[in-house]
């Protein structure tokens, strides 16, 4: 007779189950972005200007740090805010017709930026399935730049011109998350969020570099991990 096999049945604990979670806790973000000035042309003083052809400009790498404060309103939804610090370098592609040949060459202006953010987010979560939930989020966001050149400065040279952009600037955001609920009071979440500013920060010098632009806004695309207890 064959003996017996006893199988094993095991059910799996969800973490941090409470009745009556704190409605308070905080945390910390580390991140990587995607900077990029969204720039709308002045087709007008392009048409009139025989020496610039075209503006190009394209999303640049950056890092971003933060502190998470998050108050819990309901059982599915949140408000938090998230001070961070942003370190970005994001540039414009000037293509240029030179007058004697007629050859287009480019060239680029850097813009270093030191970014103070503090988005105030409204954070939806769907109801939990065991260790893990999804999670949207919307709000609105300020932004300091430290390293904006707040005044007009001569330039001695076209080459050595500097793009100056205002300081501040407010606009809002959209984005997506995951909640992975962890050991020991914590969880760990990864998200993904599309910011777009709403002021035109260029500050304008009447020069080729300036006047073929009509607007120019800030957009960021930031994939963050968060850190949080409970």
């Amino acid at each position: 007779m064959l003996p017996l096999q006893a199988r094993e049945y095991r059910t799996k604990v969800p973490f941090i189950y409470r009745e009556n979670p704190s409605p308070f806790h905080w945390g910390f973000l580390l991140g990587v972005s995607a900077m990029d000035f969204s720039v709308k042309l002045d087709d007008k003083d392009l048409s009139w200007n025989d020496t610039l052809y075209s503006i190009g400009h394209k999303f640049a790498p950056g890092f971003t740090v933060g502190i998470i404060c998050n108050l819990r309103l309901h059982k599915y939804l949140d408000l938090r805010v998230i001070p961070s610090l942003s370190l970005v370098e994001r540039s414009l592609s000037y293509n240029m017709v030179s007058p004697a040949n007629s050859a287009v060459f480019a060239e680029r202006k850097k813009v270093e930026s030191v970014l103070i953010e503090v988005p105030l987010d409204i954070k939806w979560k769907a109801a939990r399935m065991m260790n893990n939930r999804p999670y949207v989020v919307a709000g609105i966001r300020y932004t300091g730049d430290l390293a904006a050149l707040g005044k007009k400065k001569e330039a001695s040279a076209d080459d050595d011109y500097e793009i100056k952009i205002y300081r501040n600037d407010l606009g809002f955001s959209l984005g997506a998350g995951w909640e992975f609920y962890m050991p020991y009071n914590n969880k760990i979440c990864l998200e993904v969020k599309m910011y777009f500013g709403l002021r035109d920060l260029l500050n304008r010098d009447d020069n080729i570099y300036c006047n073929g632009i009509e607007r120019m806004t800030s957009r960021i695309l930031q994939v963050n991990i968060m850190f949080e207890n409970n």
